[in-house]
C-alpha cells in the first residue's frame, strides 16, 4: 500500500499519521498469541515496572522464531515507512508494551531521537509505527502526542523517575510545560488492528494503566540507510528490508 500526498503533508506538519485497521482480527490475536515468545527470545532486552514487577518493555533487534519475525517486513509497514522518510530503510529494532491492569508504568514525555542520536545518528530521518495489539484508551494508558512539536527538532533528555527499574530519561517538565503552550496534545485512542507512524522527533508519553484490562502494543522502528551511525553503533544491522508476503503472520499462527 502507498500513502497518499495528503497523508505524506499530514505527517510532515503533525509528525505522524494513522493507518486504522491495518491489522485484521485475525492477525492481532496471532501477535497476541506469541507475546510470550518474543519476550523470551535471547536477543531481548527488557525492562520491568517497579511497582508490578513484570516486564513493561521488550526489545529486540531479531524476533527468532515467532511471529515477530516478520513483523517488520511487511509491505504495509515497509512501504509507507520509505515514503515517510525518502529513502530505502532497515529495521532499527521492534518492542512490546506491556500495561499490566491497574498499574503498568508510565512513560514520561521525551523523543526517539533524544536517545538514538546518542547511538550515533546523525539526523533524526527515523521513525516508529505502533501496533496495537489491544484496545487504547485514556484510562489504560494511551499514547500521546504533542501535535508538530517534532518541528522543534531535539531536545536533550534528563534523568526521570516514572516508575521502571532504573531511572527513565526524558524531557524537562518545564520543556513540556512550555512546549504545551504552543502544540495541542493528543490521545491515539484506537482499537486493535490500529498503525500509528510517528516521528522520531514527536515528542510523546503514555500515562499509568487505571483500568481493569492489560494493554499490549507493539512498536517497530525503522531507520533512514542514509543516516546509518556505523560500524559497531546503533541498533539493528543496516541491511535493506526484503519484504515478507502480507500473509505471513497468518502461516505463523501458534
Amino acid at each position: 500500500m502507498s500513502l497518499t500526498e495528503q497523508q505524506l503533508e499530514a505527517f510532515r506538519r503533525d509528525g505522524y499519521i494513522r493507518l486504522d485497521g491495518l491489522f485484521s482480527d485475525e492477525e492481532v490475536s496471532v501477535l497476541r498469541r506469541n507475546v510470550d515468545r518474543a519476550q523470551s527470545s535471547t536477543t531481548t532486552w527488557t525492562s520491568r515496572d517497579r511497582e508490578a514487577g513484570q516486564v513493561a518493555l521488550a526489545l529486540w533487534t531479531q524476533a527468532g522464531d515467532s511471529a515477530y519475525a516478520d513483523l517488520y517486513r511487511l509491505p504495509r509497514l515497509v512501504i509507507p515507512a520509505r515514503q515517510l522518510l525518502g529513502d530505502d530503510i532497515y529495521h532499527w529494532h521492534s518492542k512490546i508494551s506491556f500495561k499490566p491492569p491497574r498499574t503498568g508504568a508510565s512513560w514520561h514525555w521525551h523523543q526517539d531521537y533524544g536517545y538514538w542520536f546518542h547511538d550515533g545518528c546523525l539526523t533524526a530521518n527515523m521513525l516508529s509505527a505502533m501496533v496495537f495489539i489491544d484496545p487504547a484508551r485514556e484510562d489504560n494508558g494511551c499514547l500521546r502526542f504533542l501535535v508538530g512539536a517534532h518541528s522543534e527538532g531535539r531536545f536533550e533528555h534528563d534523568a526521570v523517575d516514572a516508575g521502571t527499574e532504573g531511572k527513565q530519561t526524558g524531557m524537562s517538565l518545564s520543556l513540556v510545560e512550555e512546549l504545551r503552550r504552543k502544540y495541542p496534545e493528543r490521545s491515539m485512542i484506537g482499537d486493535p488492528g490500529d498503525v500509528v507512524f510517528w516521528h522520531s522527533n514527536l515528542p510523546h508519553a503514555s500515562a499509568t494503566n487505571r483500568s481493569e484490562h492489560g494493554r499490549l502494543a507493539v512498536i517497530v522502528c525503522y531507520n533512514a540507510m542514509g543516516n546509518d551511525p556505523g560500524p559497531g553503533r546503533g541498533h539493528g544491522k543496516p541491511v535493506p528490508i526484503e519484504t515478507a508476503s502480507d500473509e505471513s503472520l497468518l502461516r505463523a499462527r501458534t
